[in-house]
């Protein structure tokens, strides 16, 4: 086959495709629609609620295992808190050089 009786199949396949009659569409209503929305509101909103509350937690949780180190143990937390002060600024420095190396470019 030539390419003109390709194309003429494959626009008749198309246009059946395109029959309404054929393959009917279907238009939800608007309430149905505004239904869905505010179910799905609400859906994310109990899964903001519940994600907030487990970070609180878990915030909570870190800052009195600190604090009883601090208070039992001075020495110990001095011990912990100088890695994550000298990770904290070798990370910046990092991140700094890599912000100059791309504004070279």
């Amino acid at each position: 086959m030539n390419e003109q009786e390709w194309t003429k199949r494959i626009q008749a396949d198309l246009s059946k495709l395109d029959d309404e009659d054929r393959f009917p569409v279907p238009m939800p209503d608007l309430a149905s629609l505004e239904n869905w929305i505010t179910e799905q509101k609400q859906v994310r909103r109990k899964k903001l609620i519940q994600e907030l509350l487990l970070f609180w937690l878990f915030a909570l949780v870190i800052l009195s295992v600190f604090v009883s180190i601090a208070h039992q143990k001075p020495l110990l937390f001095a011990y912990m808190q100088a890695p994550i002060l000298l990770s904290g600024i070798v990370g910046f420095i990092l991140t700094q050089k890599q912000k100059k190396r791309v504004n070279r470019i």
